[in-house]
């Protein structure tokens, strides 16, 4: 194709984005977590219908169909959780995160390393320790890895976001009293 996808030049081929997480730890649970930017809903996001996650592999209502969970795995192994996004239209940005769920062997910390793989050329790598907290999964850290734009014709861009905060703050629908 010899121009800008379009009516003329036919559409843009779709983009495939793959994300894999993998972690060092034995005896601990890191959860991929994959939420559409364009709703609005900012942290609010997280651990809802729009998140796709282990308990909600593709999300639900208006985002079903955009992204989803093809692999958990639940103890460190050479084996990548996944999440892939296809699109052959714009899409709004998919914002990465990672959870660390629990830490069976009260190992205490983690290395996790995110890929992010579009149209199987990988785009970024980002690593970062994470933690398992004092008071158990509710501080236990949930680490906003990044932005990724994709959209049809223009391959995918990778903004960092590196906010690491503990998961109460982030998951309102079981640890907030006020439910937001």
């Amino acid at each position: 194709m010899y121009g800008a996808c379009d009516e003329r030049n036919g559409p843009c081929p779709p983009r495939l984005l793959r994300v894999e997480l993998r972690w060092d730890a034995a005896g601990t649970d890191l959860d991929l977590h994959g939420a559409l930017s364009q709703w609005g809903l900012g942290d609010r996001v997280w651990f809802t219908v729009a998140d796709s996650h282990w308990h909600i592999p593709e999300p639900r209502m208006m985002f079903a169909g955009t992204h989803r969970l093809v692999n958990d795995v639940t103890d460190a192994s050479a084996e990548p959780e996944v999440i892939e996004a296809r699109t052959s239209g714009p899409t709004g940005d998919l914002v990465i995160a990672v959870h660390f769920h629990s830490d069976m062997r009260r190992v205490g910390r983690s290395t996790a390393t995110v890929d992010f793989v579009c149209d199987r050329h990988r785009y970024a790598r980002v690593t970062r320790t994470l933690e398992s907290g004092s008071q158990g999964e509710r501080s236990n850290d949930f680490w906003q890895v990044a932005r990724v734009s994709l959209s049809a014709g223009m391959g995918c861009t990778v903004t960092p976001v590196d906010v690491v905060t503990p998961t109460a703050e982030i998951d309102h629908w079981r640890f907030s009293s006020t439910r937001r």
